[in-house]
Order: structure tokens, then C-alpha cells, then sequence
């Protein structure tokens, strides 16, 4: 299962990015905003390193709070070589 909709809004309420995943699988993310831009990369995706809407890769196009501004980012999942699985959508990011 994945969110397509997430609002990092420190309400601790659907604040990351989130989907069930396997614990001992290695899953790599990456998301994209809009123009194709990556945004976020990791290799570890799991609870203590979840996508909170902060860039790690491109931090020029933050907002003045460090973080990506509210709409659409494309995603891309890798479930691991054991798996051989990637998953591709789109979450929205709501900052309200």
C-alpha cells in the first residue's frame, strides 16, 4: 500500500511519506518534483529515514523553511535485487 497524499505539517498525522514495506528488504527511493528534477534519493528507506518533504539532493529550489513547496512529486521505487520490483507513481505533497 502507498499514500498517494501525504502533509508534512508537524501534526504527526501522515507527516512522511509512507507505504508498507518489507524491513528486511534494501529499498532505494527516489522522488522527483514536476520538471523532472530529483529532489530525494536513499537506499535505506524505513521509518527512521522517511521523505518528510525536505530535499537531500537538489537544494536550490527549497522554500525559505528548507523544504520543497506543496504539489505533485513522481516517485520511483526499487524493492531490491531479491525482488527485482520497482514501483512508480505520484504522491501529493499538502503543506495545509
Amino acid at each position: 500500500t502507498i499514500h498517494n497524499v501525504f502533509t508534512p505539517n508537524g501534526d504527526n498525522v501522515n507527516d512522511f511519506f509512507d507505504f508498507e514495506e518489507n524491513a528486511m528488504q534494501e529499498i532505494s527511493v527516489e522522488i522527483y518534483n514536476r520538471w523532472e528534477v530529483k529532489v530525494f534519493e536513499i537506499d535505506s528507506y524505513g521509518n527512521d529515514n522517511e521523505w518528510d518533504g525536505t530535499p537531500n539532493v537538489l537544494t536550490n529550489i527549497i522554500l525559505g523553511d528548507g523544504q520543497v513547496p506543496e504539489g505533485t512529486y513522481y516517485y520511483i521505487i526499487d524493492l531490491g535485487e531479491g525482488n527485482r520490483s520497482v514501483i512508480k507513481g505520484y504522491v501529493y505533497l499538502r503543506r495545509k
